[in-house]
């Protein structure tokens, strides 16, 4: 039996979030497009690729701003690549506890692991009706389908994940429709309240085979 984590809805609204001031405090410009990721500074979640094709990006996209959410044992490592690329765009910004706030001031979601299970962060960016780019991942094939709920690209490459990113800046009609379709997707399929009704479905179901009433 599988069954998907899930994800409360009423927590993660893509409605009515007003980013100015907490992007200001971050240190980013309220009016400029917004790359973001949000994740483990680990091997896995492959933050180099990240900042690789964030470069790329800048280039195409001049006034385009890169943030990165979450902290380990990378950061160091991933703060000197950043000066090395000249990347004056990009910010750090730690741990976060409120991940839908970070979500909301996002203009693109960029997840460019090279190993997930079911990457909850990826649930959540969708369920926040953001347009999302994702590497086609065991895990991630799961939730995203490539051109209906996001764009889909070969993990480990920074080139085709810029030039996915780039096309939903600069294609803002497309952007919105993914961010529609990602959270319909979620609210059919990974609702936190269909979650619950799985498991209590699966619990009932064994203890009749073991004719527990």
């Amino acid at each position: 039996v599988r069954i998907y984590n899930g994800v409360e809805l009423e927590a993660f609204r893509p409605a009515g979030q007003n980013g100015v001031r907490l992007r200001r405090e971050l240190g980013l410009d309220p009016e400029a497009p917004l790359v973001g990721t949000i994740g483990r500074l680990v091997y896995q979640k492959a933050h180099d690729v990240f900042l690789q094709a964030a470069s790329l990006v800048a280039r195409a996209v001049p006034n385009a701003q890169f943030l990165i959410v979450g902290e380990g044992a990378l950061r160091p490592r991933l703060e000197r690549m950043v000066e090395e690329l000249g990347l004056r765009s990009c910010r750090f910004a730690g741990f976060q506890a409120d991940i839908p706030d970070m979500l909301s001031i996002m203009d693109v979601f960029a997840l460019s692991s090279v190993l997930e299970g079911l990457p909850r962060v990826l649930l959540e960016a969708l369920a926040m009706a953001r347009p999302v780019v994702a590497t086609s991942i065991d895990g991630v094939l799961e939730v995203a389908q490539h051109g209906v709920t996001g764009l889909l690209v070969p993990p480990g490459q920074p080139a085709p994940l810029a030039d996915a990113i780039i096309l939903l800046l600069k294609d803002p009609a497309l952007a919105g429709r993914l961010g529609k379709a990602g959270r319909k997707l979620v609210e059919e399929r990974f609702a936190l309240s269909r979650t619950v009704e799985e498991v209590d479905r699966f619990y009932t179901t064994l203890l009749r085979e073991k004719g527990v009433r």
